[in-house]
């Protein structure tokens, strides 16, 4: 018997009289082991110690690691390492016209839920209208992501009373998946300061945060994405060591029947 921790999954196998087995390590990986049997085994056996060895590769290889939620401060990073992205420019906002929350709203084929303590009163920097609150030194937050979201972006600053961009000293962004959250501070932003977060789980929720009293918390271009793949992909050294496997056992089982004709 073995019992390895991926994650948050555990398998155990008993072996046949020590014939074969994977053993699910640590990093998520396979490692194949093939003994040979203290004493002559029936083909039924063999077969039989070779499916259940293989239902646990099956189980090993698919096994999900614990989220990571992994930052971008460049955009086009962020874009390349995601999938479906879609954007909320709020553009149909009318600035200086308030409207209390949560409101349900979209990013492309994604839809989300946000609200602040208070409601929101959109801005505008000439003629780019954004997302910011009644309320000073408030929390913007974002929820009601649907399962296929595992990036989330935007552009984060501060704004004034007068629905205009204004320095600050920071703001602070929260991501949450499955697995906990991660915080990133932005350090005098501007209108242009971009932050991406892309988990290897689904996201659940994006809170926006300013660092000094007196400043709105804003928003444009809110993006919600999907990931390249949402499962983990067998690596080829595993593949290797599952066809070596297989192969030796293969050519046991044949010896085993030569011996057995020639006897």
């Amino acid at each position: 018997m073995f019992r390895k921790q991926c994650g948050a999954l555990n398998v155990g196998f008993s072996t046949f009289r020590r014939m074969a087995f994977f053993e699910l390590r640590e990093d998520c990986k396979v490692d194949f082991t093939l003994r040979l049997p203290s004493r002559r085994r029936s083909k039924g056996q063999i077969m039989k110690t070779l499916f259940l060895a293989a239902v646990v590769a099956t189980l090993s290889v698919q096994a999900p690691a614990q989220a990571a939620i992994t930052l971008y401060n460049d955009q086009a990073s962020f874009l390349a390492a995601v999938s479906n992205p879609g954007t909320d420019s709020f553009s149909d906002l009318v600035p200086r016209s308030g409207f209390a929350g949560p409101v349900n709203r979209s990013a492309g084929a994604h839809n989300y839920t946000v609200a602040a303590p208070g409601g929101f009163n959109p801005g505008s920097n000439l003629a780019d209208v954004f997302l910011t609150t009644t309320n000073a030194d408030s929390t913007i937050r974002f929820s009601g992501f649907g399962s296929d979201v595992y990036a989330v972006a935007g552009l984060f600053f501060g704004s004034n009373l007068d629905g205009h961009y204004q320095a600050s000293p920071t703001i602070t962004v929260t991501a949450i998946d499955s697995d906990g959250d991660v915080t990133a501070v932005l350090k005098n932003p501007n209108a242009g300061s971009f932050l991406g977060f892309v988990s290897t789980g689904g996201l659940s929720e994006l809170t926006i945060t300013v660092g000094r009293s007196g400043i709105w918390p804003s928003i444009d271009n809110f993006t919600l994405a999907g990931a390249p793949s949402n499962s983990v992909v067998p690596e080829p050294d595993i593949w290797a060591m599952m066809i070596v496997g297989f192969g030796l056992a293969g050519a046991m089982l044949r010896g085993a029947q030569r011996r057995r004709a020639f006897s």
